[in-house]
């Protein structure tokens, strides 16, 4: 009974640990909306666009312990306009950015990782 019990703590231990893995081997150190990327840095950061901007970035920065999957997902008028994907290798400081062309009217971007859990949604005008 005590080989047991302590055969079923050790894997209970072992699926709580890899499920904590799952989840925090991404993270996000910076989200920025913006009008452009230099240097790989976001320029003019806004809260809210104007078709004279020509061009809206949302901007990440990531920590990634092991390589993902991060999809950007661009909503207008709460209908879905676009997607992109691209992959997060394993750094400290990865960065990344998605761009659409600036159109009036309410708009969001969601941030999420391959299992679909969400990082950063931002919504704005």
């Amino acid at each position: 009974l005590f080989r047991f019990s302590l055969l079923f703590c050790s894997m209970i231990a072992a699926v709580q640990a890899n499920s904590t893995a799952d989840h925090s081997h991404l993270s996000m150190n910076r989200f920025i909306l913006a009008t452009g990327v230099e240097n790989r840095e976001p320029i003019n950061p806004k809260e809210n666009f104007t078709v004279k901007d020509e061009k809206i970035v949302a901007f990440a920065d990531f920590s990634a312990s092991a390589p993902e999957k991060v999809t950007f997902t661009w909503t207008h008028e709460d209908k879905h306009y676009t997607e992109w994907s691209t992959d997060v290798s394993a750094s400290p400081k990865f960065r990344t950015h998605a761009a659409i062309q600036a159109r009036s009217g309410k708009w969001s971007v969601k941030v999420q990782d391959s299992k679909g859990h969400v990082l950063k949604e931002q919504s704005f005008n």
